[in-house]
């Protein structure tokens, strides 16, 4: 393929496989302990970091991160007595985080240039730099997950019962909770605060549905995460390349191509015990297969008829493309004054 001589596809795709790795320990100790949403938590309470950090004319990284450790840390303070209840917890530095964010940001004259990058993410802009960091934590959080792999079970399968084995608990909790810290700022401008939480959960929530043993929900996680985010760039570039399709946020390759992709790979790994129908490859024939299949094509097309009406009346009202000179300059300067996406290239035949 062509396209794999690029340095932003390959840079895109070693992105991918780093974060399917670092993502698939972390979402799976955060699954198996019951609190996904520390990850949301934290996410968005790094939102505040942003904040502070476009004010004061710092890193919004550095500011982010550390915004994450202390909300992370905060979570487990204020939960550690079992005054406050863990998602309780959660929420105070969720709700904190953003309302922090929102305020600085209202604050910061002009336009916080880089905000949607950090706000909806975007893998085809990772650099070597990117990587580098990434991979070393990858690497590091590796080397911990191999060393501490037993305590790490205990503690998230059942905390009491680790006490009395005499695990580490509150090291290996704190240590984990700072794993998860700096994977979310470290992964925020890659696939942005929206999809973050998905990355780090869903994943693992689909591995625990074909094994209950923490090594394999990893092993699965890593698979699926991977298969995912390589389906998503390719359906990206076929659109946007082949198709010649607008879709600047990805919207029909995210959801409509992954969400066609796991309605009908549902016909094929449907395990028994899961419901009355299995799927094909645990001997359940082409029944489900082909229901899934019926399922997902009538809502794609219902979809597209729907949304083809609606945009087609959008247009004949208001209008919804601007001008080719506009297009070309980028909305990001002609709307607002500022180059947002400064990492990308405009070519034209004209």
């Amino acid at each position: 393929m062509e396209i794999l001589q690029y340095a932003f596809f390959q840079n895109a795709l070693l992105g991918i496989l780093l974060i399917s790795i670092a993502g698939a320990i972390i979402g799976t100790y955060i699954v198996t302990r019951r609190m996904v949403f520390i990850t949301g938590g934290i996410t968005h309470a790094s939102f505040g970091g942003l904040g502070v950090g476009y004010y004061l004319g710092i890193s919004p990284t550095l500011s982010a991160l550390c915004f994450a450790i202390l909300s992370a840390l905060g979570v487990e303070w204020l939960s550690k007595g079992r005054t406050v209840r863990e998602d309780s917890a959660i929420a105070v530095f969720w709700a904190l985080g953003m309302a922090v964010g929102i305020v600085f940001i209202f604050m910061t004259p002009g336009y916080a240039p880089g905000l949607t990058e950090f706000l909806f993410g975007n893998i085809l802009t990772i650099t070597r730099t990117d990587l580098w960091l990434f991979g070393g934590f990858a690497l590091v959080l590796t080397l911990f997950f191999i060393g501490f792999y037993h305590y790490i079970v205990f503690t998230a399968f059942d905390r009491d019962f680790a006490y009395t084995q005499g695990v580490p608990v509150q090291f290996i909790n704190y240590c984990m909770i700072l794993f998860v810290s700096v994977c979310v700022v470290l992964t925020i401008r890659l696939v942005g605060i929206m999809l973050l939480m998905s990355l780090l959960t869903l994943p693992q929530m689909v591995a625990e549905l074909y094994s209950n043993r923490f090594r394999t929900m990893v092993y699965l996680s890593v698979v699926i995460g991977i298969i995912c985010g390589i389906v998503v760039v390719l359906a990206i570039l076929f659109i946007d390349q082949k198709l010649h399709i607008d879709d600047p946020v990805g919207a029909v390759s995210v959801h409509g191509i992954c969400g066609f992709l796991g309605t009908v790979l549902v016909g094929l790994f449907a395990a028994p015990g899961y419901g009355s129908n299995v799927g094909l490859l645990y001997g359940g024939g082409f029944h489900l297969l082909l229901i899934q299949l019926l399922g997902a094509v009538s809502v794609g097309a219902w979809a597209f008829i729907t949304g083809l009406c609606a945009f087609k009346l959008a247009d004949k009202l208001i209008g919804l493309r601007v001008s080719r000179e506009v297009e070309l300059k980028g909305l990001d300067i002609t709307e607002h004054g500022t180059d947002v996406y400064s990492g990308f290239q405009i070519f034209s035949n004209e």
